[in-house]
């Protein structure tokens, strides 16, 4: 049986609608980075005005090539063509304004498949032996680093959480692009390690890497509900990023999962240090 056209054409659309803003983006705070115009606004020396760090080399940015490229440029566009071939009549049907709707339930269900997905994979068992790759020492955590990760985890927390949406929502295509576009524009900021302003601000992402207990999705009220936020209050100041400590940190009802995680903790603080 010959390849479907249109379910090729679905799945390459959506495909470059993920790798190309998320390199685009990737590359250019990369460039800021190197280049050290971006260097006061590094997470990594917030309150370091002595000794900051220097700023990350292209060795740094280069490092997971290759599990990126197979999960993007192998997994990604195969698993798409494997659900667009089956959805061929939905995703080429007219657009209709039901879409929107759609399109909110979409991201919606697609993050919430993300966090709880991210929340198992930090259980002691599923972290050292499938979730650890992706916690690299915090100099390699960076605008091109959000799939750096074993393709087990990309499969069945990222890969699965596209697949699960274009089943349970019948939309045109472009809707779908119109969201992946978006996961691979913020991915590269969320994983950046910078807080220049309001836009570009990994903040977030980056209190998950250096205190692994917290902050599991990519939606901060997913975790406030979960009990599992922590917001870090880093402002920018003239010598560079200043931590002030912490906002706020809601009771953790998920405290079974977070005694396994405790000796998974002190590995991440070293590697922060």
């Amino acid at each position: 049986m010959f390849p479907s056209p249109l379910a090729l054409q679905a799945s390459a659309t959506l495909s470059l609608s993920i790798i190309i803003p998320y390199f685009c983006t990737g590359i250019w705070i990369a460039i800021k980075d190197v280049s050290g115009e971006w260097h006061k606004y590094d997470l990594r020396n917030a309150n370091k005005v002595k000794n900051p760090k220097p700023s990350r080399q292209w060795h740094h940015y280069t490092a997971h090539a290759w599990n990126q490229a197979r999960d993007l440029f192998v997994f990604l566009p195969v698993g798409l063509y494997l659900i667009c071939s089956q959805r061929e009549e939905t995703l080429y049907a007219p657009f209709k304004w039901q879409d929107l709707i759609l399109m909110t339930f979409a991201y919606f269900v697609q993050q919430v498949w993300l966090m709880f997905v991210h929340y198992v994979l930090h259980t002691g068992f599923l972290y050292r032996t499938i979730h650890k790759h992706h916690h690299v020492a915090i100099d390699y955590v960076h605008s091109l680093s959000a799939w750096a990760d074993s393709w087990i985890e990309y499969i069945v927390m990222e890969l699965l959480s596209l697949i699960v949406i274009i089943y349970l929502a019948p939309m045109n295509v472009y809707c779908f692009a119109a969201i992946f576009v978006y996961l691979g524009h913020t991915s590269s900021i969320e994983h950046s390690g910078f807080y220049v302003n309001s836009y570009f601000d990994g903040r977030y992402h980056w209190t998950h890497h250096t205190r692994i207990n917290y902050n599991y999705g990519e939606l901060e009220f997913l975790d406030n509900m979960c009990g599992t936020l922590l917001v870090e209050d880093y402002q920018v100041g003239e010598q560079g990023i200043v931590a002030d400590g912490t906002k706020e940190v809601k009771l953790e009802p998920f405290a079974e999962c977070k005694s396994n995680e405790r000796n998974i903790a002190s590995d991440a603080e070293k590697k922060a240090a």
